[in-house]
């Protein structure tokens, strides 16, 4: 992880106060501790006016706020800081963890259920600050995939974008198990809709039957949603 935190701790805060270099150390390693992968790089950009109490000495720090829900974005953290002589202060930093990392993008408009290969991404390094979701990171994650909305280029692609290939599509007749304590009955439907294993679909139970939400298991079989 490269430390690009460090000269900017070092022009907010100047000489005085905590040495910069202890400061930094505890956040560089505090940071590497959640996105400990080698691919990403970490840029700490504090506020300008969120200043950490004065030392004479090097201090030892320890994060006293409860943790933020995720690693990046604004944040404040709350520190308690212990100086050699026993004097203890608590602080705050307020600041944006900015973190780049590897990103995968389409780099054409890709359409809802169509298969994704390498000829229509790009893996780049992107900016995961302010996206919601967690972004692809290899072409790896692409095999076998699906889109479950449409991708556009420039947007990175994120894991609940991506859905399995169908096992069962629209027309294909299986079995829908209906489960009570030790009795499993068996009924032959039509499916309406595609559905890979895990997906909810909708089934008829005849050319004018009552359609049903059942559960993929795989090609042959669902289940009833209670």
């Amino acid at each position: 992880m490269k430390r690009c935190f460090l000269i900017a701790l070092l022009m907010l805060w100047g000489p005085r106060g905590i040495e910069a270099g202890a400061l930094s150390d505890y956040l560089d390693n505090l940071f590497a501790s959640h996105w400990p992968d080698s691919g990403f790089t970490i840029i700490w950009e504090p506020v300008k006016g969120s200043d950490p109490p004065e030392f004479s000495g090097k201090a030892q720090f320890r994060l006293v706020s409860p943790e933020p829900a995720q690693w990046r974005g604004p944040m404040i953290l709350t520190f308690l800081a212990e100086s050699p002589d026993g004097f203890q202060k608590r602080f705050s930093l307020r600041g944006t963890l900015r973190v780049f990392g590897p990103g995968v993008l389409p780099c054409e408009k890709i359409k809802r259920g169509k298969a994704l290969s390498d000829a229509k991404v790009l893996r780049t390094t992107v900016e995961w600050t302010r996206i919601i979701g967690t972004p692809l990171c290899s072409l790896d994650d692409i095999t076998g995939k699906l889109a479950a909305r449409t991708l556009v280029p420039g947007r990175p692609i994120l894991r609940e974008h991506l859905r399995d290939k169908s096992v069962v599509v629209p027309g294909q007749e299986i079995y829908v198990e209906a489960i009570a304590g030790n009795v499993c009955a068996r009924l032959r439907v039509r499916a309406l809709e595609e559905g890979a294993e895990g997906e909810v679909i909708r089934v008829a139970t005849s050319p004018s039957g009552r359609s049903l939400r059942v559960r993929v298991q795989d090609s042959q079989t669902a289940r009833i949603i209670e």
